[in-house]
């Protein structure tokens, strides 16, 4: 953290390895990915309605209302996290304008008949890569497949840089109205306190701080397993600065080494589905597609005794509460999306994060065996 505090030019850096990465011509980094999409949105001139995956971060369809558009949600197919071209196709309405395909959790969805039914329905194709950096399908890098995309470097995220989102496109016309919106300038008061925060995360993420944390959260704040999430309709006056240089540098540094986090995360992965497989209903992992090659923020499962497999985790020091509990659906006050709302009461969230030693996961695995026996 400390070479991050003091990196120099390392936005540009940053954008510059992405532009390779993505093969993007421009690339603008904003302080979350939820500026990030509501920028891509704003840029677009058009006004109606945008379809998304109702399982889904509700930052995604807040970015959309900010943007004076509305969010319509197509259901995810049964025993998955992402939404089809069939599933698409149900909600597509007359005065839709663009496509936010998302591939939930680093799991690429079945890109081709997505983007096949938006290019004949000339709909604007974004990307939401945010949790997939890293992930690719048919052996091209997932959030290339769009007419833009978003990456975020969120906590929670595949590369971590506390916060930072990153919009991507080789659209000339919407680079040069995002161009207009984006701030790219930073305040050291800004990074100072981005340096801050990822020092007490840091420190709260240690094996001896996380369990009493943990606890002490869970003693202060309700520890619902299924919620329906009131979106934000305000947006915040700040939402197209960019993040600040420590911010850029830590993300700079987790690109570098993006093979090797990968490579960490999809190790445990398959742990996980060597491990799970073919336990019936009990429990039930998410197939991956063929050509695909997740990066796994999490490893989802869908679990019938959600509520009672996460106290039994809890008791035996295993932490499962990093998914959504929620579907977007229902927090926008529709009701068509039953798929979507199953996943937000089954779904748990498996550990994959790069320093998780092989035989924790296996643990993992032996813990729900011994779950499922009781």
């Amino acid at each position: 953290m400390a070479a991050a505090w003091r990196g120099q030019g390392s936005q540009t850096r940053l954008r510059e390895q992405l532009a390779a990465l993505f093969q993007m011509r421009h690339v603008f980094v904003f302080r979350s990915a939820r500026s990030a999409l509501y920028a891509l949105l704003q840029s677009l001139g058009r006004r109606g309605t945008v379809v998304l995956p109702a399982y889904n971060c509700i930052a995604v369809p807040e970015a959309v209302t900010w943007a004076g558009w509305r969010p319509v949600f197509a259901d995810i197919a049964p025993g998955t996290v992402n939404m089809t071209s069939e599933t698409l196709a149900a909600c597509v309405q007359e005065d839709a304008q663009a496509v936010i395909l998302t591939h939930q959790f680093g799991l690429p969805t079945v890109v081709e008949p997505i983007v096949g039914l938006c290019r004949r329905l000339g709909l604007f194709v974004i990307e939401d890569a945010a949790a997939a950096l890293g992930a690719s399908y048919r052996g091209r890098p997932v959030g290339t497949f769009g007419d833009a995309s978003v990456i975020s470097f969120h906590l929670t995220k595949v590369a971590n840089a506390g916060h930072a989102g990153v919009l991507l496109t080789n659209n000339d016309l919407v680079a040069e109205r995002v161009q207009s919106l984006w701030s790219p300038g930073e305040s050291m008061a800004k990074g100072a306190a981005d340096f801050c925060k990822a020092a007490a995360w840091w420190v709260a993420m240690q094996p001896h701080c996380y369990p009493v944390l943990r606890r002490l959260r869970r003693i202060l704040y309700e520890d619902p397993l299924y919620e329906v999430v009131v979106p934000n309709l305000k947006p915040p006056t700040d939402s197209f600065i960019s993040c600040s240089r420590f911010v850029s540098q830590l993300a700079s540094t987790q690109v570098a080494r993006l093979a090797s986090i990968v490579a960490a995360r999809r190790g445990a992965a398959r742990i996980y589905v060597e491990r799970l497989s073919g336990h019936g209903n009990g429990i039930r992992v998410c197939p991956v597609p063929d050509g695909a090659e997740p990066a796994w923020t999490q490893f989802p499962v869908f679990v019938e005794r959600k509520e009672e497999c996460y106290r039994f985790f809890l008791e035996h020091g295993v932490d499962l509460s990093w998914t959504f509990r929620y579907s977007c659906a229902a927090s926008y006050g529709t009701s068509r999306a039953p798929n979507s709302e199953r996943a937000a009461r089954t779904l748990l969230g498996l550990p994959t994060y790069p320093g998780l030693a092989p035989e924790e996961a296996r643990r993992i695995c032996d813990l729900f065996h011994m779950f499922l026996l009781n």
